[in-house]
């Protein structure tokens, strides 16, 4: 049997490019403008290019009408950009760190207890105290959706843009915002093959709204409560109709000047000064926004982890019809180290 055998440590760039890009050839552009025809259709290059020279080099006959002599026709003019309009952004996937994780459980240590110093005389008895430390673990999660894009789509839709990468592309985003989507709302009880999400991780230091707006006390009571069990909030998590309603309460303070702070790659985000300092709060187009069933969350990310056995991965399945199915992967879960240092305000109006 054939094959290519890579020396230890060496990278096998040719199946990391086929993996990315299928068989475009390199150096091909692949997200820009229309590209020329004679890169594909070489032969079509040159009968369009002998039409070019025979019609358009002709004088152009503005007041002539469709089929009059010297009329010079006006070809179409693609617009390749296709418009979203289902897309949502996806903040908390990239402010929740990544770490990647060997086997199907995520494991991880906490230490639950310290033995106590004490003072004493000159020369006591030296008795060893204990600390108490515990294995928590969370299971691997599979998320998967799946793409097909037929022969005559692939060819047929060439001049205006690529089938198979839009459909790519497409299925990324579809994936990136279902991982977003089981980050805040994922739970396992009623789904079994989905993770926990931070609604459902954050046991400690809940507060029930009972339907009332949120103030800025409130979000201070939230946070000096996480500070008390040795928690330090680096971030606040809602929806945009409690946010804009503690944006208006800032702003009508006169302890605040500036509503607005920068976080991760200069992204800017509404913030509120609080004992452990600025906290900034983000908006997610996931968070509820039911009246009654809103929630403010108020996390540490440094003790947030998506635990990753594999990350969004793109694989062809065999072709056994005249069409191109593919797949993309995830394998992934979130462990929440430190449950006791955060808390969450529920029931929001």
């Amino acid at each position: 049997m054939g094959g290519t055998f890579m020396a230890p440590g060496e990278i096998d760039e040719a199946s990391i490019y086929k993996s990315s890009f299928g068989d475009l050839p390199n150096h091909t552009m692949y997200e820009g403008p229309l590209q020329p025809a004679q890169e594909y259709f070489p032969d079509m290059a040159k009968t369009v290019y002998d039409w070019h020279v025979e019609t358009f080099g002709k004088a152009a006959n503005v007041g002539a009408s469709s089929g009059a002599s010297g009329y010079v026709p006006m070809p179409l003019a693609y617009d390749s950009g296709v418009v979203d309009i289902t897309r949502r952004f996806t903040p908390i996937k990239a402010l929740v760190p990544k770490v990647t994780n060997t086997g199907i459980t995520a494991n991880y240590y906490r230490l639950t207890g310290r033995g106590a110093a004490a003072w004493g005389k000159e020369d006591p008895t030296l008795t060893e105290t204990d600390d108490t430390e515990e294995l928590a673990s969370s299971t691997i999660r599979y998320c998967r959706i799946t793409g097909r894009v037929t022969g005559v789509a692939e060819i047929g839709g060439a001049h205006f843009e690529s089938t198979m990468r839009r459909a790519v592309m497409t299925k990324t985003q579809e994936l990136n915002e279902t991982i977003e989507e089981a980050l805040i709302n994922g739970n396992n009880t009623t789904n079994q093959y989905q993770p926990d999400g931070l609604i459902e991780l954050l046991t400690a230091n809940t507060t029930d709204m009972s339907g009332e707006i949120p103030t800025l006390e409130d979000v201070d009571t939230l946070v000096n409560d996480c500070f008390v069990d040795k928690g330090a909030p680096n971030l606040l998590i809602t929806d945009p109709y409690t946010a804009s309603n503690l944006k208006n309460q800032i702003i009508n303070s006169i302890r605040y000047s500036n509503p607005y702070t920068k976080v991760a790659w200069g992204l800017q985000a509404l913030s509120i000064n609080t004992v452990v300092g600025e906290l900034p709060l983000i908006v997610s187009q996931f968070m509820p926004t039911t009246a009654d069933a809103r929630r403010i969350l108020c996390v540490n990310t440094n003790f947030l982890e998506q635990r990753v056995l594999q990350d969004i991965t793109f694989q062809r399945l065999a072709q056994t019809t005249d069409s191109n199915k593919f797949f993309l992967k995830v394998y992934m879960t979130l462990i929440n180290k430190f449950p006791e240092g955060m808390g969450q305000l529920y029931g929001c109006d």
